[in-house]
């Protein structure tokens, strides 16, 4: 298992939050769909054959690949939880990660169902590491404390010990008795995993201890600072070897399989493979904007920072050239929204593209690039015929079959806040920000119709199966009832106590829930012609 230097980690992900602040609703209400690139990866593991890799990232996946044949084999879902750290089993059965919850979840990678979930940390679960049989799991966390779980033989979890600060990574011995971590508090420390208590400090230094690893036959153990790295005999702790950085920072590491070679990533961009024993660099070169590294065979997977907007790439290190690109946008996907056959989704993000995606196969049918980068909502109509993209003062539509740009409208006079498409595809609809309402053929760039009942920006608008009724929801706290047949008001629903969210139609549109910011959902039956009934509950 390798895992991010966690200055840097904690860094990233300030800088990394500044997109996410203007997510749709979309991405609240269907999430599971959310579809993007492996980039703000947190954690990486693989299989003891090198065939299944597994990513964690930041946006709350865990993506397994099989890494020979370049292609994702499925994807685990942990949100609203983020996943800081994973591990797989020997035997490629079982898929465990870490939560920033402090829980640590247990997968059956054959159903891909959860089987055992416990919290044994009050904090972010930072390092994994599973014994050879699956028979406990050994975890570090921000709250200092290494704890074991006991996954076969019925005890109770328990507290091995602790550093004095947070702990950055954590391996096994082969015999799985005992176990080695390395922490912020610049110390590698040994533990005794049967007495359940500290066997001594492996290495003691003035700067922090970001990696420790160990040898097949566990006779030397390999511990990696800020600026240096240090070969240790396990048995007697001495120092066999000795690596120091001059003007660099070490931003990751790993040991090759054959325990010779000590691959490192320098915050410069440096990658470094050192033939650690006899302390001559066997191959160099440059890779910008490295976040952590992890060879695998012949191969080098490395993880860019994701303000570079770089994907995660599989190099051919001894040829120093790129194997394979993971796909995905480069940055965060801003906007997404799904088909009403739950077939295709539809995904934007300001790296300037929009990816149509197959459900059904969990593959990517195409991508649409140069798209404005200010658009601010999708839509796709129910017959999976047509896209369509907005900006606050145009709309794009492309055909979804050719994957060709059919109509572009351009009104500086308006401001366009959302859009959707009628059940019928009779229409298209978009809200603005002055309250209006604009209906739409594909065939017209001008609008047929403005309804303008609203007085403020209008939120959302969803419509009936048969199209022939329209909600509207706004700023002002209202929410409207149309009549799309003959284009009239036929109701303003009571004022809600706060802003509303979002409004969505439930059981073939008997019932129509809303949610507020003040945490109340109201479900409303829309009965046309006559009275509104709603009930209002509190969300807990």
């Amino acid at each position: 298992m390798v895992r991010l230097n966690k200055d840097i980690r904690k860094r990233d992900y300030n800088q990394m939050t500044n997109h996410m602040k203007d997510l749709s609703q979309e991405i609240k209400f269907y999430h599971k769909c959310y579809i993007r690139g492996i980039k703000h990866v947190t954690s990486i593991a693989k299989s003891k054959d090198h065939q299944l890799v597994a990513l964690a990232s930041f946006s709350g996946f865990i993506e397994f690949w099989n890494i020979l044949q370049h292609e994702k084999i499925f994807t685990l879902i942990t949100k609203p939880e983020t996943p800081l750290s994973v591990a797989i089993s020997s035997c490629s059965t079982m898929g465990i990660c870490g939560l920033d919850s402090g829980f640590i979840k247990i997968w059956d990678l054959k159903t891909r169902l959860v089987t055992k979930s416990k919290k044994l940390h009050n904090k972010d679960v930072t390092c994994l590491a599973i014994s050879d049989d699956s028979s406990f799991i050994v975890s570090g966390s921000d709250d200092t404390k290494i704890k074991i779980w006991y996954l076969v033989e019925k005890k109770k979890a328990a507290l091995v010990g602790g550093h004095f600060s947070k702990i950055n990574s954590i391996v096994l011995t082969n015999d799985n008795k005992k176990a080695i971590s390395a922490s912020m508090d610049k110390t590698v420390r040994v533990w005794d995993l049967e007495k359940l208590c500290e066997e001594r400090v492996l290495r003691r230094e003035l700067q922090v201890a970001y990696f420790a690893f160990l040898s097949k036959n566990n006779e030397f153990a390999v511990a990696v600072f800020k600026k240096f790295i240090v070969v240790l005999d396990f048995e007697s702790s001495q120092c066999i070897s000795y690596l120091r950085v001059k003007s660099d920072i070490i931003l990751s590491a790993c040991l090759t399989e054959n325990d010779e070679v000590v691959v490192a990533g320098y915050i410069s961009g440096k990658v470094r493979y050192w033939n650690i024993l006899e302390k001559r660099i066997i191959t160099r070169f440059t890779i910008s904007n490295i976040k952590f590294i992890d060879p695998i065979d012949n191969f080098l997977l490395i993880v860019h920072n994701p303000i570079s907007g770089i994907p995660t790439e599989l190099w051919k290190y001894r040829e120093k050239k790129i194997e394979f690109s993971f796909p995905g946008h480069i940055i965060p996907a801003s906007l997404l929204i799904r088909s009403p056959d739950r077939k295709i989704a539809v995904s934007f993000a300001p790296d300037r593209t929009i990816r149509i995606w197959d459900l059904i196969n969990n593959q990517e049918l195409h991508s649409i690039k140069e798209v404005y980068t200010k658009t601010n909502a999708l839509a796709i109509s129910p017959d999976n015929s047509h896209i369509f993209a907005t900006t606050k003062t145009t709309i794009s539509i492309w055909n979804l079959q050719t994957y060709r740009k059919i109509n572009k409208i351009e009104d500086q006079n308006i401001q366009i806040k959302c859009i959707s498409v009628t059940s019928n595809n009779k229409y298209y609809i978009t809200g603005l920000s002055n309250g209006h309402i604009l209906l739409w053929t594909i065939d017209n760039n001008t609008p047929i119709a403005v309804l303008t009942e609203h007085r403020r920006k209008i939120k959302s608008i969803v419509t009936t199966e048969d199209g022939r009724i329209m909600i509207s929801t706004s700023d002002d706290y209202r929410m409207g009832v149309w009549d799309l047949e003959k284009l009239t008001l036929v109701c303003m629903l009571p004022k809600h106590k706060g802003k509303i969210s979002a409004a969505r139609f439930c059981k073939r549109n008997k019932y129509l829930l809303v949610t507020t910011m003040k945490n109340t959902i109201r479900v409303w039956r829309i009965i046309v012609n006559k009275q509104c009934y709603y009930k209002e509950t509190k969300i807990k």
